[in-house]
């Protein structure tokens, strides 16, 4: 029995040893839990909340700078949430009540007085002693790298912009792989909907650049940033568009192109403004050089027109022919002089005739016959009907004549087999897209050949001044650009359809004025029956006064001459004078300058401007005709028979 005994008394002593050691362990371990959370709370770097059934605030293990703990505990918690941020806590909050789950949100909140701060809250939910749901809320301040965020937003958003601002197109090229990437801005600028590879890309290229822009990609693949340069694409829809690429090359450690990334900016506009630009300073110089060169050129015909009238009474029946030609051939030089300075904008635009564009094409065409190569057949189809027009009949005939010669440059560059050209006039009902209806319609001229055609490429360009495809010497590019000129002015318009190795066809259009009586044709009519006057013909340019002179001569004048104003007021004629024919550009000033002093010295002398130069109202105004140079004989003197007649 002792034996047993003693067996149970070890036992009973070491369960006591036990338990005293286990209650140690258990005072021990509360004690730890109850300083370990209280630590590990404090220096989380996170608020944790913890918030009733009511959701007010029971537990905060820290507080933002400047609460106190009795400025939180038992309020709301959304006091402590602007209120474009509660509907996303109170969303979160029940899903974690109603399904058990762990949820987040993000919010602005207060991280001090008057101070927002960013949070990432983590919901969970949590019951109470007597039951009720609340959650426990863990809100870390990710302040700093939400403003970050909002930085690199801002600075995207500025990018975005500027390339928005820009129109450029971003692209990205991988050289491992071959393959492209596009921007939205960039398939805009393409005119398609997916990105295009590399070599699908050279073949969008305009025909004329792709030589270039393959020498340009070699160059990139091999690091060259200076590779980069403007051309042209062709897009889908046949439009031509000048773009400009630009981009940085990323090479590995080799040297190796590996990447590239760029842009491309769509500079049409620019390149259409630098044009139109181009043509205004071209066209300026024309002007500038039209004005200066009208004025002799003007001279050079006042000579020729009145010397070819007075050698009508020196040349037999067989010459009459040949004067006639040449006559014909002035008086074309003269309306072709006037178109151009009237295109130039150095004189402004007669007012028109009604004429028939008919009996206008018959008597060009005839004449045309010996512009065109015998091996070229040019025919006239038969106009049914007489096509009354308003124009200047001098301004249709140059443009006839402008795209008959056209089309037989065509002829002539092609060596076309059995090359024709073939006219034909027409009324038509059809209104043109670019002119304003015409209550008669409008008369149709068409010039058509079975030549090489336009290249397509260069069809916007044809009606721009100075823009030609013949060799130098061989044109001034301003033929076709007059011509639509005139068709514009006179409401019309000039169009051109034509497909490459079928042939052009141009066609003029010209509204119809069939409430106007056509110009008829009429014979030169006879030199008037001259009543003598004395007039004094002030020029300096001695050719033309000898034939001016000569003119008057023959018309039964008496003429005196002076080679300036200051010369005409020192002439010690005393006998009265009944018409001074001044000149415009002279060695003392211009003519209209000096008009005051001619009157006050030749008193009851009617004066007419005789000029080749445009003049403006007021000079108009200050004498009592003016008078174009050239003039025929006959013109010359019907206007100072009648100017004589109204000084009676």
């Amino acid at each position: 029995m002792s034996g047993g005994s003693s067996e149970v008394d070890a036992l009973r002593a070491r369960v006591s040893e036990l338990e005293g050691r286990l209650a140690e362990l258990e005072s021990a371990t509360g004690v730890l839990d109850a300083e370990f959370l209280s630590s590990l709370l404090n220096a989380l770097p996170a608020f944790v909340v913890r918030v009733d059934a009511d959701l007010r605030l029971r537990y905060i293990n820290r507080l933002a700078e400047g609460y106190r703990m009795e400025d939180a505990i038992g309020r709301s918690m959304f006091e402590f949430i602007p209120a474009e941020f509660q509907e996303a806590a109170r969303v979160s909050i029940g899903r974690a009540l109603a399904d058990g789950s762990v949820q987040h949100y993000q919010i602005r909140g207060q991280g001090g007085p008057n101070k927002l701060a960013d949070y990432e809250t983590i919901v969970a939910p949590v019951a109470d002693a007597g039951g009720r749901s609340g959650v426990v809320l863990v809100a870390f301040d990710i302040t700093e790298q939400a403003e970050r965020q909002r930085a690199l937003a801002r600075s995207e958003e500025r990018l975005r912009i500027a390339v928005e601002a820009t129109g450029l197109g971003l692209w990205s090229w991988d050289l491992a792989t071959n393959r492209t990437e596009w921007s939205e801005r960039m398939c805009e600028i393409m005119g398609r909907n997916t990105p295009l590879g590399v070599a699908d890309y050279k073949e969008a290229v305009h025909p004329e650049d792709r030589e270039m822009i393959r020498a340009a990609l070699r160059k990139i693949a091999g690091a060259d940033e200076n590779a980069w340069t403007a051309h042209r694409i062709l897009r889908p829809d046949g439009e031509t568009r000048w773009v400009i690429p630009c981009g940085r090359i990323n090479t590995d450690d080799s040297g190796a192109v590996v990447h590239v990334v760029g842009g491309l900016l769509d500079v049409t506009p620019i390149r259409l403004l630098e044009q139109r630009l181009l043509q205004a300073e071209r066209l300026e110089s024309l002007g500038t050089l039209t004005a200066g060169v009208a004025h002799n050129f003007n001279n050079l015909l006042a000579v020729i027109r009145p010397t070819l009238d007075l050698l009508l009474d020196h040349v037999d029946r067989d010459g009459l022919p040949l004067l006639s030609e040449a006559t014909v051939a002035t008086d074309r030089a003269t309306n072709v002089i006037r178109q151009l300075m009237v295109f130039a904008g150095t004189r402004r635009q007669l007012a028109g005739d009604s004429v028939d564009l008919g009996e206008t094409v018959r008597s060009v065409v005839q004449l045309a016959q010996r512009l065109v190569a015998p091996e070229i057949t040019l025919e006239l189809d038969e106009v049914p009907e007489p096509l009354p027009v308003t124009t200047q009949v001098g301004e249709v005939e140059q443009v006839i004549i402008n795209l008959i010669t056209n089309a037989r440059d065509a002829l002539r560059s092609s060596r076309t087999r059995a090359p024709r050209i073939r006219v034909r006039v027409e009324r038509t009902e059809h209104t043109p897209p670019t002119c304003a209806a015409s209550v008669g319609g409008f008369a149709r001229l068409v010039v058509e050949d079975n030549g090489p055609g336009v290249d397509p490429s260069i069809q916007p360009r044809i009606f721009d001044p100075f823009f030609t495809t013949k060799r130098p010497g061989e044109g001034t590019g301003l033929g076709l650009a007059i011509s639509w000129s005139v068709a514009r002015r006179l409401g019309g318009t000039l169009e051109c359809v034509s497909n490459p190795h079928e042939g052009s066809s141009f066609a003029f259009y010209l509204p119809l004025d069939d409430r106007a009586e056509p110009r008829a044709a009429t014979e030169p009519a006879p030199l008037p029956t001259p009543r003598p006057l004395r007039l004094i013909v002030v020029d300096d340019d001695e050719a033309v006064m000898r034939a001016v002179t000569q003119a008057l001569i023959h018309g039964g004048h008496e003429v005196l001459c002076a080679s300036s104003v200051g010369a005409c007021l020192a002439l010690t004629e005393t006998r009265p004078v009944s018409a001074i024919l001044l000149d415009q550009s002279l060695p003392d000033g211009r003519g209209t300058n000096s008009v005051a002093a001619l009157r006050e010295r030749w008193a009851g002398a009617k004066i007419a401007l005789f000029t080749g130069e445009d003049v403006n109202e007021h000079e108009r105004k200050l004498v009592d005709v003016v008078l174009t140079k050239p003039l025929s004989m006959t013109q010359l003197l019907q206007a100072l028979q009648t100017l004589a007649v109204s000084a009676r």
